[in-house]
C-alpha cells in the first residue's frame, strides 16, 4: 500500500493533466460498475418499459446521469430511480471536481499570461533584453522608424512584472501609445496590421529557457541594455550575450547590439566575438558628445537631428551610375540629400574623402536624407550653379575658452576628447565644490593646445558663481553633474546652476549670449532643463538611447558615428558663411544652397546644413539637409555646417 500511495503521489505531482487523467479513469470505472447496477435494477423491474437492457445502453445511461442530474426525471420504477439517484449524486461530485480542475487550469494559464510567460510567436521583431530608463526613448524612436513598415513589433524581456512594465511604458509614452492603438484599430478595420506593437515578457534575459519565449533567432535586431543598478553591470551584459550564444554560438545569424559601462570590457567582448556584437559605451559616448557640443553652439542640435528618427538621418546609397564619379561630382549629384562620405566595397568608411576620389563598383555613398526613398540622384539640375562665386580662405579658428562647473568620473575623458580637437591656445577653467568632490593630483593635466586650471567654489550659490563668470570671457559654459550624488539630487543641483547662470548672464554681462551645455543624469530631467532655457543644450543618456535605436536599425552606422565623434581627423563643425562666398555674394540676394555646396566642395568640405542664430528654423536656427535650390539668407552671423 505504501508503494501504491507513493506512485499515486508522483502521478499527482505532474500537475493538472495527471489529475484530470485520474478523474477520467475513476469516471470510466464508475460508469462500468453503475451500468451493471442499472442492468440489475431494470432486470428487477421488467415493467419499466426499457426495451434495451444491454451493457452498452446501460453504460450510456450511467454516463448521462453522471453528467446531467436532470436525466433522472424520466425514470420509472423505484429500483431504477434509486440506482439513478445514486449514480447522479456520485456524478455531481465527479463532475464538480472536473469543472474545478478545468477552471484551475484556465486560471493558471491566464495568470501565466499575465505574468508574461507566454511564447512570443513573432518574426522580424526588435528584441530588447533588460530594463533601464533608456528603454522608453528607444521604443519612442523605433515607433517613428517603423512608421513606414506594414507591421512592426518591439519585444521586451526583463526580470520585472509584465503588468508593471506595460503600465510604465504606457504612462511614459501616452501620445505614442494612443497613436499606435489608433493605427492598430484602423489596420484591423481594413484588414491590415499596422503600427508598432509593444510586447513585454517576464524572465531572466541571461537564462536560455526564458530567452526561448522571445524567439531571439527570429529577431531582426537585439538590444542588450546595461543595468546600472547592479554592482557589475558589464558582467550581467556578458551573461546575457552568453545566453544568446546558446542559440547561435558564433552569433552569425543575429544582429546584436550591447551596452557596456566600461570601454575596456566593451572592446574585449567585441574582439572576442570577432566584431559580430556591436558595443556602445554610454559614459564614453556622453564624454565624446559633450566635448564636441561644448566647442560650438548649435552642434548639439546637429547631433540631435542625426541621431533621432524625427527628421533627417544617415543612409547608405548604392547606384551603378555613381561608379567613376569623383567625390567633387558626388557632392553635387543630389537635390534632396547631403553626401558626407563613402563606404567602400571592403567595408571601410571614409568621411569627407578627397575631392578627386572616384567611386568604384560596390562602393556606397553615405548621405543625410529625410528617408531612404528620398535618397535619389538628381535627374536634372534644379538650379544652375553660379560660376562667379569664389570661396574665401578664412583664418584659422581662434582659441576656445570654456568654463566647466562641476566634476565627475567622465570629466577626464571629456577633457581628453576636447584636447584632441580644440585650436591651439584653448583653455578650460574647472570650478568644483570642495564639499562634493576633490580632484586627485594628476587627474587633470594640460596638453600642448589645451590648458586646464582648477579652482574651488560653492557654485550652488549665485554669488560665488557670479564671481567666476565676472572674471573672464567664455565662449561656452559646461555644467557637469556630480555623479557621486543620487541622480535626482545631482540633476537638481545642475538645474539650479543653470537657472543661476541665466540670471547672471543678463544683457549687460560680459558673457551675455554665451551658450550653456548642461549634463543631466535622469532622462526625466531633460524637459526641466529645456524649460529653464530652451536655447541651452542638455546632454543626457538619452543620446545613448538614440544611438542604440539607430544602430539597431542599421548596424553599419557604427563606424560612421565613431568617426564623427572621434575628435581627430574628420568631424562636424561650423564655419562662417563668408568662407564660401565672395564679397559680392555676401552683399547681394540670397544664394541657393547648391552654390554653397559647390563652393565648400572646392575647399575639400562636405556641407550638410546651415545655422542662423535667432532664426525660428529648427532648434537654435539649425537647418539640416536643405534642398539644392533652397535660398540661403546671407547674414553676417550665419554659419555653414560641414563635415571637414
Amino acid at each position: 500500500m505504501g508503494w501504491l500511495r507513493y506512485r499515486f503521489d508522483l502521478t499527482l505531482s505532474r500537475g493538472s493533466g495527471a489529475l484530470i487523467g485520474w478523474l477520467g479513469l475513476v469516471t470510466l470505472v464508475f460508469v462500468v460498475l453503475t451500468s451493471l447496477l442499472l442492468h440489475a435494477a431494470i432486470s428487477a423491474n421488467p415493467d419499466t418499459g426499457v426495451a434495451d437492457n444491454s451493457f452498452i445502453e446501460n453504460s450510456w445511461r450511467s454516463l448521462m446521469r453522471t453528467l446531467d442530474p436532470g436525466t433522472v426525471t424520466g425514470d420509472e420504477g423505484w429500483w431504477i430511480r434509486g440506482a439513478s439517484l445514486f449514480i447522479t449524486i456520485v456524478g455531481i461530485f465527479i463532475f464538480s471536481t472536473l469543472i474545478g480542475l478545468i477552471a484551475s487550469v484556465i486560471d493558471r494559464s491566464i495568470e501565466g499570461l499575465r505574468k508574461g510567460r507566454g511564447i512570443v510567436p513573432e518574426t522580424g521583431h526588435t528584441l530588447v533584453l533588460g530594463w533601464s530608463e533608456k528603454l522608453h526613448t528607444i521604443i519612442s524612436e523605433l515607433q517613428i522608424a517603423n512608421e513606414n513598415r506594414r507591421s512592426a513589433c518591439v519585444v521586451v524581456l526583463a526580470d520585472r512584472d509584465r503588468v508593471e512594465m506595460e503600465d510604465e511604458i504606457n504612462s511614459r509614452l501616452p501620445q505614442q501609445v494612443a497613436h499606435r492603438r489608433f493605427l492598430q484599430l484602423l489596420g484591423a478595420l481594413v484588414g491590415r496590421r499596422s503600427g508598432t506593437r509593444i510586447v513585454c515578457r517576464t524572465g531572466n534575459p541571461a537564462d536560455p529557457s526564458d530567452l526561448k519565449l522571445v524567439q531571439p533567432l527570429a529577431a531582426r535586431s537585439i538590444i542588450v541594455l546595461s543595468d546600472v543598478a547592479m554592482e557589475s553591470p558589464d558582467a550581467q551584459t556578458t551573461k546575457v550575450l552568453l545566453g544568446l550564444m546558446s542559440f547561435d554560438r558564433e552569433l552569425a545569424g543575429m544582429h546584436v547590439l550591447a551596452e557596456f559601462a566600461d570601454s575596456e570590457n566593451a572592446d574585449a567582448l567585441s574582439e572576442a566575438t570577432g566584431g559580430r556584437v556591436r558595443t556602445v559605451v554610454s559614459s564614453d559616448l556622453i564624454a565624446r558628445m559633450t566635448a564636441q557640443i561644448c566647442r560650438q553652439a548649435g552642434l548639439g542640435a546637429v547631433y540631435q537631428e542625426l541621431l533621432d528618427f524625427d527628421g533627417d538621418e544617415i543612409y547608405f546609397h548604392d547606384d551603378p551610375t555613381l561608379v567613376g564619379r569623383t567625390w567633387f561630382q558626388v557632392l553635387q549629384s543630389y537635390d534632396t540629400s547631403s553626401p558626407i562620405g563613402i563606404r567602400y566595397a571592403d567595408g571601410r568608411v571614409e568621411l569627407n574623402p578627397d575631392t578627386d576620389v572616384e567611386l568604384a563598383v560596390g562602393d556606397r555613398v553615405i548621405a543625410i536624407s529625410e528617408d531612404d526613398d528620398t535618397l535619389a540622384l538628381t535627374a536634372s539640375p534644379a538650379h544652375t550653379p553660379r560660376a562667379d562665386i569664389v570661396a574665401h580662405v578664412t583664418p584659422p579658428l581662434a582659441p576656445d575658452h570654456l568654463l566647466m562647473v562641476g566634476w565627475n568620473d567622465l570629466s577626464p575623458r571629456m577633457l581628453a576628447h576636447l584636447a584632441r580637437s580644440v585650436p591651439d591656445g584653448s583653455t578650460v577653467d574647472v570650478v568644483v565644490d570642495p564639499e562634493l568632490v576633490s580632484i586627485a593630483e594628476g587627474e587633470v593635466t594640460s596638453t600642448g593646445n589645451l590648458t586646464v586650471s582648477v579652482s574651488e567654489a560653492d557654485t550652488s550659490r549665485i554669488e560665488p558663481l557670479r564671481a567666476v563668470l565676472d572674471a573672464r570671457d567664455y565662449e561656452r559654459i559646461v555644467l557637469v553633474g556630480y555623479r557621486k550624488l543620487a541622480p535626482a539630487d545631482a540633476d537638481a543641483r545642475t538645474l539650479l546652476g543653470l537657472v543661476h547662470a541665466r540670471r547672471i548672464l543678463d544683457s549687460d554681462h560680459r558673457n551675455h549670449g554665451t551658450s550653456i551645455v548642461a549634463e543631466l543624469l535622469e532622462p526625466r530631467s531633460v524637459e526641466l532643463g529645456r524649460v529653464a532655457n530652451p536655447d541651452d543644450f542638455v546632454v543626457s543618456e538619452r543620446l545613448t538611447s538614440l544611438l542604440l535605436a539607430q544602430l539597431s536599425e542599421n548596424g553599419e552606422l557604427d563606424e560612421v558615428f565613431a568617426e564623427l565623434l572621434d575628435g581627430t581627423g574628420v568631424e562636424v563643425t561650423m564655419r562662417p558663411i563668408a568662407r564660401y562666398l565672395d564679397d559680392a555674394a555676401m552683399t547681394g540676394a540670397p544664394v541657393a544652397w547648391s552654390d554653397i555646396v559647390r563652393s565648400a566642395a572646392r575647399l575639400g568640405e562636405s556641407p550638410i546644413g546651415t545655422m542662423v542664430p535667432g532664426s525660428d528654423v529648427g532648434f537654435g536656427g539649425v537647418r539640416i539637409n536643405p534642398p539644392a535650390s533652397e535660398p540661403v539668407d546671407v547674414t553676417p552671423n550665419a554659419q555653414v555646417i560641414v563635415v571637414a
